[in-house]
């Protein structure tokens, strides 16, 4: 009897320490599939920010592009009144052809317009194109210190390449966006390529308009001759949507 008793007891045991076993076992299963999921939803989540982000800082960038795109055709190429200008309507238009000292070429070059776009990004990202809505919902990490624009003016675009490197995390996840292409559509790329084939002619005293238009039949040109040695341009396109205004001085 006291060895049947005995057996007993320590088949009991050993079912008590089989069932102690698999509910270790279901336990840590079930810890492990609980962080596997929480893992892939973080990824997910993380995943689902990225084109919400990227054409949020598209758009931003492209929102100061054209501010400042306004304020090119508005001066003449550059983003404010030059030395030399003239009064026209009402409005202050600048010179880019003056022969009356200085160099007779007043037209910004490409190059400069180019890296006052970029820097004009570069000064204005912070302040308006926040991130405090994204950051709400997950971290955010940013290296500003990192922060790059190069700018291509080309006929009908303005191609912006942003380095911004971007760290997001949620839990033990994280993605990194470092990268983003910008293109602004503008004829102000063609419009400016007829605007120096007009001050190179004007310079040389031999520009004319009839035959310039007849070879670009894209390019509208309008010519107030105020006296025998002022005279204000405007230039357009057949979409008539954007122009450049400026005064030539012989």
């Amino acid at each position: 009897m006291r060895n049947k008793r005995g057996q007993v007891t320590i088949y009991i045991i050993l079912g008590i320490l089989i069932l102690v076993a698999i509910g270790v076992i279901i336990f840590i299963s079930n810890t492990s599939l609980r962080a596997g999921l929480s893992s892939e939803n973080d990824e997910a989540f993380l995943a689902s920010q990225v084109e919400p982000l990227r054409s949020f800082i598209d758009g931003c960038v492209e929102n100061i592009v054209k501010e400042d795109l306004a304020l090119l055709k508005k001066y003449s190429g550059y983003q404010q009144e030059n030395v030399y200008s003239l009064d026209y309507r009402g409005a202050k238009i600048n010179y880019l052809v003056y022969k009356d000292g200085g160099p007779a070429n007043q037209l910004n070059p490409i190059s400069e317009i180019e890296s006052g776009l970029a820097d004009s990004v570069k000064n204005k990202f912070r302040s308006q194109c926040n991130l405090k809505n994204f950051k709400a919902n997950l971290k955010l990490n940013d290296d500003f210190s990192k922060f790059n624009v190069k700018v291509t003016v080309r006929d009908a675009v303005i191609d912006l390449e942003v380095s911004y490197p971007l760290i997001l995390s949620k839990g033990n996840s994280q993605l990194k966006i470092d990268a983003f292409n910008v293109d602004v559509a503008t004829e102000f790329g063609v419009i400016y390529k007829a605007v120096t084939d007009i001050i190179n002619g004007e310079i040389n005293l031999r520009f004319d308009k009839l035959k310039y238009e007849q070879a670009n039949q894209n390019i509208f040109i309008t010519k107030d001759n105020l006296d025998l040695r002022n005279s204000v341009y405007t230039v357009t396109t057949k979409k008539g949507e954007e122009f450049l205004i400026f005064a030539v001085r012989r």
